[in-house]
């Protein structure tokens, strides 16, 4: 058992100077101790998509087709679940990277606004004509942004020092009866169980102090239920850990992994034509917490208490 300010949870991995915790306190694995806004903030202001990801603009503008599919079909969900006397469609997008999505909304005709702390990311968003802050999530004056009928983030809590703040900031920021939408990597999910207990794997996503949040399925549903939202939607992404126990180990191969990813590809391509069963599909595989990525939607509980934010943040420090 590790006790590391207010958080304890049994010791699952260790990695660098960090361990990952299967956390009592919060309900989910992270890892302690957790970095300061400080490390965080210089880590992906300058150097994120410099170092970590440098080509990372360009393939999402390469495979922009097949994201237009993905973004298509989760703003049908967004316009589909948004109360019917909602004429307002603003959207809120933290982590929006280098702004396709954010794009996206904007030539569908939503008013778009983007958080990122990356100024390169944030200067090619600016150039597509997407209305971008270039701040960190814990630096933007948040009563000066207004109201939003939903808040998206597309694999950023993992990156947060605060999941349940943030949550909190969520509530104070969506209009009535508002919608937040999560997608995030389903960790420690069954198909990678198998691989590092039977076939000798090491815990490959495992990667200390970018990801500092873990969750599967069920901690990231319970997670949005106890902070005032009302889970609607839960769909798994393709389980890509399928090719590794077909034996194609991409995680050691870029070259495969660019080949695993296209015939992943292929078969959502195929699955369009009938999109009805391609979301049932997914939202069985998420029944059954299989899938490489989970995507929730849930609506703000207007009743909800939320409690002042504006210290919380610390609190993880």
């Amino acid at each position: 058992m590790r006790t590391w300010n207010s958080h304890k949870g049994v010791i699952i991995e260790n990695k660098y100077k960090y361990d990952l915790i299967d956390c009592k306190i919060c309900g989910f694995k992270h890892i302690v101790p957790i970095p300061k806004k400080e490390e965080l903030g210089e880590y992906y202001s300058k150097t994120y998509y410099s170092d970590r990801k440098p080509d990372y603009c360009r393939q999402q503008f390469e495979s922009k087709e097949w994201w237009d599919l993905v973004y298509s079909e989760r703003f049908e969900r967004f316009e589909k679940y948004l109360k019917k006397n909602n004429s307002s469609k603003r959207i809120l997008d933290i982590g929006s990277g280098p702004g396709f999505f954010l794009k996206y909304g904007l030539d569908r005709g939503w008013d778009v606004l983007g958080i990122e702390p990356s100024k390169h990311a944030s200067e090619f968003s600016k150039s597509m004509g997407v209305n971008v802050i270039n701040e960190g999530i814990e630096d933007v004056i948040y009563n000066e942004i207004g109201k939003f009928d939903i808040i998206h983030m597309q694999g950023v809590i993992e990156h947060l020092r605060s999941p349940v703040e943030t949550l909190k900031l969520c509530q104070e920021l969506l209009n009535e009866n508002g919608l937040i939408c999560f997608t995030v990597a389903n960790e420690f999910n069954t198909f990678q169980k198998i691989l590092v207990e039977n076939y000798m794997y090491d815990k490959w996503w495992f990667v200390p102090p970018e990801h500092i949040n873990y969750f599967d399925i069920p901690s990231l549903e319970n997670l949005i239920s106890n902070s005032g939202f009302e889970v609607i939607s839960v769909l798994s992404s393709f389980p890509m850990e399928m090719f590794l126990l077909f034996g194609e180990n991409y995680t050691l191969d870029n070259q495969l992994g660019s080949i695993c990813q296209q015939k992943r590809l292929n078969f959502e391509k195929a699955l369009n034509k009938n999109k009805a069963f391609k979301e049932e599909f997914y939202k069985a595989l998420a029944s059954i917490g299989i899938g490489r990525t989970v995507e929730i939607i849930a609506y703000k509980k207007n009743n909800y208490k939320v409690l002042e934010y504006e210290k919380s943040f610390n609190s993880r420090s």
